[in-house]
């Protein structure tokens, strides 16, 4: 008896002591001491780090320290250079409520100080391990508890900050604008805005480099224009580059498509993956070197 309440006693004074821990320790403050002090320094710059320093209810999503080097180095000048992209930036990692992940669901969407949300996904990758991810983020670290909320430990920083559909993705860039047309002239728009929904997108080079005369036939061919941009849609889900392994199948509006991976190059149906992860607020979209034409 005496044994059992030594033992007692000792558990109850360990949990007081994490308890006393936690209420000690900020969403901020937790995030320098597990390494992410560039992540912080980023937050101080842009105003925010007071935020997280005060009594609240939050989730704080911190890229580990390697993260930033990952960027292209034109996102690592923008958050030097620009005040307004590195505070929209850094609002996009604030998540306004303190989750667990244990009540995750796959496709959630977690709403966040910018304004945007945070895509939940659930991957079984190849080995049988799960993968969750926010907005393509795989989660390192998670569920570790501070005085003003929960914080989470990234493998990435999470870009970009979505501000419309895939279609609209499209419609802003200076690299889509030849398969913006053929959505246009197709009447598909809508067909690139669908709920959950992972895109492979041919670049203006992938359509430049067909054979003479198969886009103006395609152009002319509005019923074959249509199959050949759905073979380009998945609609049963938001695939990020974490949930894409050597093997999958994937089933397109149109047919089926092969993952492939190649070194580090991931290929769906032969074609190169040249830009993955970009989040729209519908799903994801992957930018790919060819143009996905069935036989």
């Amino acid at each position: 008896m005496i044994i059992m309440a030594t033992v007692c006693c000792s558990v109850l004074l360990l949990l007081t002591a994490v308890s006393a821990a936690v209420a000690d320790v900020t969403l901020f403050d937790d995030a320098k001491y597990y390494g992410a002090t560039s992540f912080t320094d980023y937050l101080t710059q842009a105003g925010l780090s007071s935020m997280l320093k005060q009594p609240g209810n939050l989730s704080l999503l911190a890229p580990v320290p390697t993260a930033f080097q990952s960027l292209p180095s034109t996102v690592n000048q923008r958050l030097k250079d620009d005040p307004s992209f590195r505070k929209n930036l850094m609002s996009y990692h604030i998540v306004t409520g303190s989750m667990v992940s244990t009540f995750f669901n796959n496709e959630e969407l977690l709403p966040t100080v910018a304004g945007a949300a945070v895509r939940i996904n659930k991957y079984i990758v190849k080995s049988g391990k799960e993968i969750t991810t926010m907005s393509g983020s795989p989660i390192l670290l998670s569920d570790l508890p501070c005085s003003n909320g929960m914080l989470f430990m990234m493998k990435g920083v999470i870009y970009p900050v979505p501000t419309g559909s895939a279609f609209d993705y499209l419609a802003g860039s200076d690299n889509f604008s030849t398969l913006r047309l053929a959505i246009t002239k197709a009447g598909l728009s809508q067909e690139f805005a669908a709920h959950h929904q992972t895109v492979f997108a041919p670049s203006d080079a992938a359509f430049a480099s067909l054979p003479p005369g198969v886009l103006d036939t395609l152009l002319d061919d509005i019923p074959r224009l249509r199959g050949v941009l759905q073979t380009h849609v998945v609609n049963s889900g938001t695939y990020y580059s974490a949930g894409l392994y050597e093997g999958l199948v994937l089933e397109s509006i149109q047919g089926k498509l092969q993952i492939g991976v190649v070194g580090l190059t991931v290929t769906v149906n032969g074609s190169n993956i040249t830009t993955a992860d970009t989040t729209v607020t519908n799903g994801v979209l992957h930018t790919i070197d060819s143009v996905l034409i069935q036989a």
